[in-house]
């Protein structure tokens, strides 16, 4: 007994004009299918980026502006107090300096996610550019962050430990 299998196409002869329509034709269609699922992919990708990067966003802008505000709170308390509070408010404005660098690249990255997310698909030399820029964004995004975290240990708390050393 001998067994045949037949394979469907994966382009219908309804999609090709003619019932002879050559190879060409049958690849061009199967190009331009994977194309758009590809694009459609790709889209879908960004899209899922700008969420995650707008919940980070969201978090890292709240949890610093929580900072601000609770260092800024405590320099009111202790003025009130008659404390010299005159380092820690030179400390609270660059951190001020630094939050408002890390909001504004974030900004500034969602920016190009979108403008990415509306580029053509097929325009390969521009999407390669964006996403170098969007790389750069993100590595100094990570180092403002990173730049917050050092300068709030090794600076900011140092100098509430003094305060409170000196009260």
């Amino acid at each position: 007994m001998i067994a045949t299998f037949f394979t469907l196409p994966l382009v219908s002869h309804a999609q090709i004009e003619g019932e002879d329509a050559p190879r060409g034709k049958i690849i061009k269609i199967r190009e331009e299918r994977n194309n758009s699922n590809g694009c459609d992919n790709r889209k879908n990708m960004i899209d899922n980026r700008i969420k995650m990067f707008g919940v980070s966003e969201k978090f890292h802008k709240e949890k610093y502006s929580r900072i601000y505000d609770r260092i800024s709170s405590l320099i009111e308390r202790l003025d009130a107090q008659e404390v010299d509070t005159s380092k820690l408010k030179s400390d609270l404005e660059v951190l001020k300096g630094k939050i408002d660098t890390l909001k504004t690249n974030y900004d500034t990255l969602m920016g190009k996610l979108e403008a990415l997310k509306d580029t053509d698909c097929e325009d390969i030399a521009s999407n390669k550019t964006s996403l170098d820029e969007i790389r750069e964004l993100l590595k100094e995004l990570k180092n403002d962050a990173k730049d917050i975290r050092e300068f709030f240990v090794n600076t900011i708390k140092p100098d509430l430990k003094e305060l409170r050393k000196d009260n």
